[in-house]
């Protein structure tokens, strides 16, 4: 019993161990789009489709592209993490902004998201990117 006891304290002072390291190391690499104080929470759809991602905000009813930049790469990897067999749009909260930045045509310009922190996905609530 006192060694499994043991084992059990030391398997906790690993985990924590372990925890401590990755949250020393987010915060040793401070990221640019953190520093902004305009901020918001955004609620809506996310899909990640052929490189690129969109984000459908609930609240104004409008698309956004991501921009590659802020938390994009994390968010990337948890969706492409659930496996879907095709697109899925899937519920996501995060706080991050919004910018104007160059568009495909000259003279344009396209509001992106930038996200600076993901709040989460909720996989009860996705939606087939292509409906028959």
């Amino acid at each position: 019993m006192k060694k499994i006891f043991l084992l059990f304290i030391v398997f906790i002072a690993a985990i924590s161990c372990s925890n401590k390291t990755e949250n020393n190391e987010n915060a040793a690499m401070p990221n640019e789009t953190q520093l902004t104080s305009n901020t918001l929470t955004f609620e809506g759809d996310f899909v990640y489709y052929a490189d690129s991602a969109i984000f459908s905000n609930y609240a104004e009813m409008k698309n956004y592209p991501v921009a590659m930049e802020g938390e994009y790469i994390n968010l990337e990897r948890e969706y492409t993490g659930f496996n879907f067999a095709e697109p899925t749009k899937v519920n996501l909260k995060v706080e991050g902004y919004l910018e104007d930045r160059p568009g495909m045509e000259e003279g344009t310009t396209n509001k992106y998201l930038i996200v600076t922190k993901i709040i989460g996905f909720d996989t009860n609530k996705t939606t087939p990117l292509f409906t028959e």
